[in-house]
């Protein structure tokens, strides 16, 4: 079992007004939600430097997996990467850590954020529309692909 430091963790950066849309942010390969979250607060705001008043921005560690092309040492990943070309092809990853990655923590996430935008009164949001189309989902790197992977696999 990982330690306390080593469990996945959701950065989290609350809205400075009104809670109206949420974005889930999945970091690269060996990176970690608090460095979008802490560090870059400017990939979630306005070009003005301003942040969107109602956006909150959800950032969670991927899980610590063995990594199979660096022999099985841990890193934060989405999924196992199988192969390493060194950028000049793709490379293969383990189909069945990207559908835990997916189904445990992407999944539950959505379904929180959901709920969460559902229980602000309507008054406060009624000018955007549905809920669940003002929950995004999006990620740099291996977290993009397994954003589009856990996208596509909600139930």
């Amino acid at each position: 079992m990982p330690s306390a430091e080593e469990q996945p963790q959701d950065w989290v950066r609350e809205p400075s007004g009104t809670h109206t849309h949420t974005i889930i942010y999945l970091h690269d390969f060996s990176c970690s939600g608090r460095s979008y979250v802490e560090d870059t607060p400017q990939f979630f705001a306005h070009a003005s430097g301003a942040p969107f008043p109602g956006l909150r921005v959800v950032c969670p560690d991927a899980p610590l997996l063995p990594i199979t092309c660096h022999g099985g040492r841990p890193d934060h990943a989405w999924y196992d990467t199988l192969t390493d070309h060194g950028g000049a092809a793709e490379d293969d990853c383990d189909a069945d850590t990207l559908r835990s990655a997916a189904r445990d923590r992407v999944h539950g996430l959505v379904r929180a954020e959901t709920d969460r935008l559902a229980a602000v009164p309507s008054s406060d949001y009624e000018d955007y529309g549905p809920v669940a189309p003002r929950v995004f989902l999006g990620g740099c790197a291996q977290g993009v692909g397994a954003a589009l992977w856990a996208l596509a696999s909600l139930p």
